[in-house]
């Protein structure tokens, strides 16, 4: 079993009740099982299979996530927003948005207010490739490392999101599981998740 945590989709908050959680899951395994715990991207603590529920539980603990890149903007845009503004130039969610950002602004500011939205939008569509990449990358880096390791392999994947648009990444995830003999069990976790 690996348990894999995709740190740069977990915000620093969050990291203490999941790994809690990952620490109950450890209790009820048995004591033969042989058990990874590896945090990606690097750095992050990492323990090769072991039953040593102890190490794994202190790693565990440990663990202190990355702080999220922070994007100074002045509007509140969530992430799905900016998707549909920036990849599928969604009018409509353009113009709610506007509405509920521009809405104490005249006529003349609001067309600049708007412009300042696409701005924005832009870059936290462009700041969420980057991350979404460097995760895949590390998930990759991890289901090759595995294809070394004799036998079937379970992956429990823990994150609170990656947003994984592209069809032919998700391919490749799939392709690298199949030859490393690995099942991917993914646990989305949503901690009262703004967006």
């Amino acid at each position: 079993i690996v348990i894999a945590v995709d740190q740069m989709h977990i915000r620093p908050g969050s990291i203490r009740p999941i790994m809690a959680g990952g620490q109950r899951f450890l209790h009820k395994l048995s004591p033969l099982d042989q058990v990874a715990f590896i945090v990606f991207p690097e750095p992050g603590p990492r323990v090769n299979f072991t039953s040593d529920k102890l190490k794994l539980r202190l790693a565990m603990q440990g663990l202190m996530g990355q702080h999220p890149r922070a994007i100074a903007g002045q509007h509140n845009i969530g992430v799905t927003e900016a998707l549909s503004i920036t990849n599928r130039r969604d009018q409509l969610v353009l113009a709610q948005v506007a509405i509920r950002e521009c809405r104490s602004a005249d006529p003349m500011q609001r067309a600049q207010c708007e412009r300042d939205i696409v701005t924005e939008a832009s870059e936290i569509a462009r700041r969420l490739r980057e991350e979404t990449e460097e995760s895949v990358n590390g998930l990759s880096l991890i289901l090759r490392q595995l294809t070394t390791v004799e036998g079937h392999k379970s992956l429990i994947l823990l994150s609170e999101g990656l947003a994984l648009e592209d069809q032919n990444e998700l391919r490749r995830l799939v392709s690298l599981a199949g030859a490393a003999r690995t099942s991917i069990n993914v646990m989305a976790l949503d901690l009262q998740r703004g967006d």
